[in-house]
């Protein structure tokens, strides 16, 4: 067990600190590095709920703190499985990637874009959005058409997703083939819905 887990294991579950006010533990908590909030969520549901809330990342916008995080998802030569990781930059210290423990295995086949604070995943078979700042998985709406070799990117709050679309089939030569169009759907990361499609 971590000395951090360690610190905080004792501690109930509401309030989160029995003796401090909630306000000056959300005070406490925003001074913490980021690279510690994969370890605090996993104390409690109370320090979960904290380390995913919008007013933790106002609060330490108003302190000042910033920290950009790069995210890898990496595949594992012993195991094959594909898991995200966070990039952990340390003063006077080697950067070091650490796996985020409270994550599925990932797909290799995965396409994957960032919007906000979550990164958006549309696999073969579904899709779902990893909100990087609680570490947690949930799944969004099946892209309304099946897609193959699809390639993603957000502009502003929509995801654009461009991929073979399979469309008919047709009898040419004496034997059937399927036939395959580009098509683009969109996807609203506001609304978590599919709008039409696009071309």
């Amino acid at each position: 067990m971590s000395e951090l887990m360690e610190r905080f294991s004792e501690l109930s579950v509401s309030p989160l600190i029995p003796s401090l006010p909630n306000d000056v533990t959300l005070d406490i908590v925003a001074r913490v590095p980021r690279s510690h909030y994969p370890t605090l969520s996993l104390v409690s549901k109370s320090f979960r709920k904290l380390i995913a809330s919008s007013k933790l990342y106002k609060r330490r916008s108003q302190l000042g703190i910033t920290q950009n995080r790069l995210f890898a998802v990496l595949r594992n030569s012993n195991t094959g499985d594909f898991s995200l990781y966070i990039l952990h930059r340390k003063l006077n210290c080697t950067n070091r990637l650490v796996l985020v423990q409270s994550l599925p295995t990932m797909s290799s086949r995965g396409s994957y874009v960032p919007v906000g604070s979550k990164v958006y995943v549309f696999n073969d078979i579904d899709a779902l959005s990893i909100d990087c700042t609680s570490h947690t998985v949930h799944p969004i709406p099946d892209i309304p058409q099946r897609m193959s070799f699809k390639v993603v990117n957000a502009v502003g709050k929509k995801v654009y997703v461009l991929g073979d679309s399979f469309c008919h089939v047709i009898e040419e030569g004496g034997g059937w083939w399927k036939g395959w169009r580009k098509a683009v759907t969109v996807f609203d990361t506001e609304t978590q819905s599919w709008g039409g499609k696009v071309g």
